[in-house]
């Protein structure tokens, strides 16, 4: 399971740390929290491509999101 510690010090202003919960969560403990206040859990693959390395501002929801 990916935790914060995890994606180290990222600065993504959307991702918090969170809680699998139930048989069909996914094996992430973090979720983006966007400013129209849904949430999103970024699959692990994408946790690895832009919040782990920080490039986050490649990230397409946060592209998307970042200017609300």
């Amino acid at each position: 399971m990916m935790t914060m510690a995890d994606v180290e010090t990222a600065v993504c202003p959307f991702l918090n740390p969170g809680f699998a919960e139930g048989p069909y969560a996914p094996s992430t403990a973090l979720y983006c929290r966007l400013p129209d206040g849904r949430v999103r859990v970024p699959a692990r693959d994408e946790v690895r491509r832009y919040c782990t390395p920080r490039d986050f501002d490649a990230c397409l929801v946060y592209e998307r999101h970042a200017s609300h």
